[in-house]
Order: C-alpha cells, then sequence, then structure tokens
C-alpha cells in the first residue's frame, strides 16, 4: 500500500507542479524499492529526487542522494 500512498502523493504533486513535493515522493518511492530488493528502481526514483533537489538548489539532500546512489554501486574489484 506503500507504492500506492507514494503515487498519489506524486501524482498531486506533479499537478500542483511542487518540485519538492514530487522529490520527496521519488524518494520515498526510492525507499520502497529498496526495501524490497529492486535496486535498479530504488536508482531511477533516487536519481529523479535527487535532480529535483539539483534544480532547487538544496545541496545537503543532492549529497545525500549522491551517497545514496553510491551505495548501491556493487564493490569494485580488489
Amino acid at each position: 500500500m506503500a507504492v500506492d500512498y507514494h503515487t498519489q502523493s506524486l501524482v498531486l504533486s506533479k499537478e500542483l507542479r511542487s518540485k519538492e513535493g514530487m522529490a520527496l515522493s521519488y524518494a520515498n518511492l526510492g525507499g520502497v524499492a529498496f526495501t524490497r530488493g529492486d535496486l535498479l528502481e530504488a536508482r531511477q526514483f533516487w536519481a529523479q529526487a535527487q535532480g529535483l533537489y539539483a534544480e532547487m538548489g538544496v545541496q545537503p539532500m543532492v549529497a545525500q542522494f549522491d551517497q545514496l546512489l553510491a551505495d548501491l554501486e556493487p564493490p569494485g574489484e580488489p
């Protein structure tokens, strides 16, 4: 049900043209995808959130998503 609620929130935020609301919805959808183990979908949602935060100039959130996205990368070979 979390996906449904966050998707509804995203739709409403888009209708209101609220970048902050959209970013938060994408972030939450990414968190749900991550919890489910769908790393590709998590990456897509978090990249959307990061892009919106960058457009708004919210550097701390951009940095947070930089780290989240980097953590999704498989470790390099030794």
